[in-house]
């Protein structure tokens, strides 16, 4: 029985030590001699690993694991932390140690000193039992009881340690762009991410581009920068905007007051109030007049003069007159613009032509989508329609 007590007294400091004092070389996979380095290594492995950002979709060990690691370099990692966090665990071992002292010294209640045994003895005088039965009705079943709460605290271990290592197993290895951010992430001031193997990094208080092995591919010399699209970024510098290419040379001059993304391989700038559209090699393909004009989308570009929506081609033709009120971009082949019909604003539809095909009878509209309907609204009922006009739902209204 006193075995069962010690063994029970031992598990418990134990439990309580672990649950006291967390042990961050562990959890950084490093040895309490590592230095400042190494330490450093281990986080941004292990940070990579267990990113929440690298499991999207969740995964609660990945979650937690990535927290227990944070928690760990943020005490490590800082000298005076560190050495405080040492001094802890040191007073938490003594403390364990002392506990077990405690209790190998602590007197049994088997223990008898010889007034104990004369008064066990002078009882046992009195009372008359049968050794067998007090054998198994006394300490036997203690013992069961002992060894049967051991096993169960041995399974229960077991089963956690199951369920954290199939946890663990179930983490992809990713090694994709989104994780090359922590292998770079202390060798500059910030790093955007990586977008087809190039990620924008800032390094005092100017852009550059690196690429997935680290190498400077176009140097920290910019203001201001956009995203590559079409393999040209919009970029700034004194002021003034122009665009460069996925290896680092300037395609346009810095020269312009406002630039637009390239999209379909035009782009729209703007130099002393002029709008021009320039192509993929930085040439002017033609001089605009209008007061806004916004990005292309299959092929055509809407733009805005004096109040009046319209649109515009590749080449800068005026296709669609500009006598709209408001315009939405083309999809499915039909754009809805909303026209005054000599008493109110009304919605329709009509074709890259500049026909009407859906008359202006509607009092709000969405673009047509892939499927080949739009919801509308005809007189503040909600309405679907096809891309001939033909009412698909709740059409009753029209009656």
């Amino acid at each position: 029985m006193y075995a069962v007590v010690l063994l029970l007294n031992y598990t418990s400091i134990y439990i309580g030590y672990k649950a006291a004092m967390k042990n961050y070389y562990e959890k950084l996979q490093v040895s309490k001699t590592a230095t400042t380095e190494e330490i450093k290594k281990a986080y941004r492995k292990l940070s990579k690993k267990y990113h929440p950002d690298m499991h999207q979709g969740g995964n609660e060990y990945a979650e937690e694991v990535f927290k227990e690691v944070s928690e760990a370099y943020e005490v490590l990692s800082d000298p005076t932390k560190k050495a405080y966090y040492d001094y802890q665990v040191e007073l938490a071992k003594q403390y364990v140690a002392n506990q077990a002292s405690y209790t190998a010294t602590a007197q049994s209640p088997y223990q008898t000193t010889k007034s104990r045994k004369q008064y066990r003895s002078n009882r046992r005088s009195n009372v008359k039992i049968v050794k067998s039965q007090r054998g198994a009705k006394g300490i036997f079943p203690v013992f069961l009881g002992g060894f049967l709460a051991i096993g169960l605290l041995i399974i229960f271990i077991y089963q956690a340690e199951q369920k954290r290592l199939a946890a663990r197993a179930k983490l992809p290895d990713l090694k994709d762009d989104r994780m090359l951010i922590y292998d770079f992430i202390q060798d500059h001031d910030y790093i955007d991410g990586f977008r087809n193997g190039l990620s924008w990094v800032l390094d005092n208080n100017k852009f550059g581009v690196i690429d997935t092995a680290g190498q400077v591919v176009i140097k920290a010399v910019y203001d201001w920068h956009g995203y590559f699209k079409e393999g040209i970024a919009p970029v700034k510098r004194n002021n003034k905007y122009g665009f460069i290419n996925s290896k680092g040379k300037e395609i346009t001059p810095i020269q312009y007051d406002v630039v637009e993304d390239f999209s379909e391989g035009r782009a729209f700038v703007m130099q002393n109030h002029q709008y021009s559209i320039i192509n993929r090699k930085g040439k002017e393909v033609v001089k605009l007049s209008y007061d806004y004009v916004d990005e292309f989308k299959n092929g055509l570009a809407k733009c805005y003069l004096n109040g009046k929506w319209g649109f515009i081609d590749l080449q800068g033709n005026e296709v669609v007159s500009l006598k709209y009120h408001k315009v939405y971009l083309f999809n499915e082949g039909l754009a809805a613009v909303q026209w005054h019909n000599g008493y109110d604003y009304k919605w329709g539809f009509i074709n890259k032509k500049g026909e009407v095909v859906i008359p202006f009878i509607y009092d709000d509209v969405n673009s047509f989508g892939q499927s080949g309907v739009a919801d509308v609204t005809y007189n503040n009922v909600h309405q679907t329609i096809n891309k001939k006009g033909k009412c698909l739902a709740g059409c009753f209204s029209q009656k």
